[in-house]
């Protein structure tokens, strides 16, 4: 666990625990529903807790930080599922580290990531840790905020939000860190392959994502002179593609439906071709995700062409 760099938004939630910790109120079973996709807030606290300076902010020097930093430290547990789900022999590995006094310090933690996939055993396993914890124990959890646990887990965890940054805080942040590149790319790249600024850092710095970005959009407009060739290629050769195309085809029903957007819409289908379409590429989506080497090219030509302008003009007749 490398020394978080905490993003602009971010700060606020962060204060809000450290006030906690410092007064002495923060609880031992800790909730984090997470909205953003980014654990960072999760990755402070566990170092805020852990660090022997116990100043506002993690030092990332001390033994105890440098521990962490190296994946080393044995006061701190990391339950993660190994599989489909987190069973009861997990919660009970994490139970037996629980019961030891701290080697290192006086505090230890306990995270469990994707909390949501805690089977009903290993619930009420983790259940009886959460009622009566060690002393300087914490437990951290973390699910997307979609997802649900036991009703007995939730009355004994203190919940907190993790709120993604609104598309304006994070298209500022990539704008100072990628300053060479269009707003306009970057405000796309956000709508269309990711909400998360960091990973759209990455998409663009280390997997060429504003040529990506650029293809995709020409290929996009080449549909309405009923050229489907260069989209298929693309999403053949990144079938995540075809969740930036899903997008555009909820902006464009949007657009139908009175709520216009700032983004590319397929302007010249009606509202029923597009729900006929975006009906269609969920199915797709489904029998690529069942159908391993799937023919893409061959699914994709007759879902494009109801894309074309020819074909709304066929439609219309």
């Amino acid at each position: 666990m490398n020394n978080v760099k905490l993003l602009p938004w971010q700060h606020s939630l962060c204060q809000q625990l450290n006030q906690a910790i410092t007064q002495e109120h923060l609880g031992q079973a800790l909730l984090f529903d997470n909205e953003e996709a980014d654990d960072s807030v999760v990755d402070w606290l566990i170092q805020r807790l852990m660090c022997q300076r116990q100043s506002s902010t993690p030092c990332g020097q001390c033994h105890a930080c440098s521990m962490l930093a190296a994946g080393t430290h044995s006061d701190f547990f990391q339950l993660q599922p190994a599989g489909k789900n987190i069973g009861i022999d997990d919660v009970r590995k994490m139970g037996d580290w629980a019961v030891q006094k701290p080697r290192h310090g006086y505090v230890k933690v306990a995270s469990i990531r994707n909390a949501e996939l805690l089977t009903p055993a290993a619930s009420n396993g983790l259940l009886k840790l959460l009622e009566e914890p060690r002393e300087n124990t914490f437990f951290i959890l973390v699910k997307p905020i979609q997802t649900v646990l036991l009703p007995t887990i939730m009355s004994r965890v203190t919940r907190f939000i993790i709120r993604p940054p609104t598309h304006h805080q994070a298209l500022a942040w990539l704008s100072t860190q990628l300053s060479g590149y269009d707003s306009s790319l970057l405000s796309h790249a956000l709508h269309w392959v990711s909400p998360g600024p960091r990973y759209i850092l990455r998409f663009i710095t280390e997997q060429h994502g504003d040529t990506s970005l650029k293809n995709f959009e020409q290929a996009i407009r080449q549909l309405r002179d009923n050229q489907t060739q260069p989209l298929i290629e693309l999403i053949t050769q990144n079938p995540n593609m075809i969740e930036w195309l899903t997008q555009i085809i909820i902006d464009s029903l949007k657009t139908e439906l009175g709520f216009p957007t700032a983004y590319f819409t397929f302007d010249y289908l009606s509202e029923s071709a597009l729900i006929d379409v975006y009906q269609q590429i969920i199915e797709f989506q489904q029998h690529l995700n069942d159908t391993p080497g799937l023919n893409i090219a061959l699914q994709l030509y007759p879902l494009l062409d109801r894309l074309t302008l020819s074909a709304e003009i066929r439609n219309a007749h």
